[in-house]
């Protein structure tokens, strides 16, 4: 992860545009300090990041008192007809921004 983190940011610095950091579930096997850390980290070092993870569910208070973070959404998976299994067809995210 931080080669990759390494080669975005001087990718931004060498065209002198800022490119925006997508992570999906990058702490899922670390602890909730980690994972604090880590968010922490990745915004100090690009302008605009985005990080998917359930693990930080349980933090939510801690996320939304840091001003490094702007948004935080909840993403929710709702079954249409609870009586049917969940499908393409049958499902849909439910976003709702906390902060």
């Amino acid at each position: 992860m931080s080669i990759i983190n390494a080669i975005i940011s001087k990718s931004s610095e060498y065209k002198n545009e800022p490119f925006p950091f997508l992570t999906d579930a990058p702490t899922s096997n670390l602890g909730v300090k980690d994972t604090l850390s880590y968010v922490d980290l990745i915004s100090n070092i690009f302008g605009q990041s985005i990080v998917l993870s359930k693990d930080l569910s349980e933090n939510i208070q801690d996320l939304k008192k840091n001003d490094k973070i702007p948004s935080i959404f909840n993403f929710t998976t709702i079954n249409i007809d609870e009586t049917k299994k969940s499908s393409l067809e049958n499902t849909y995210t439910k976003i709702e921004k906390i902060k």
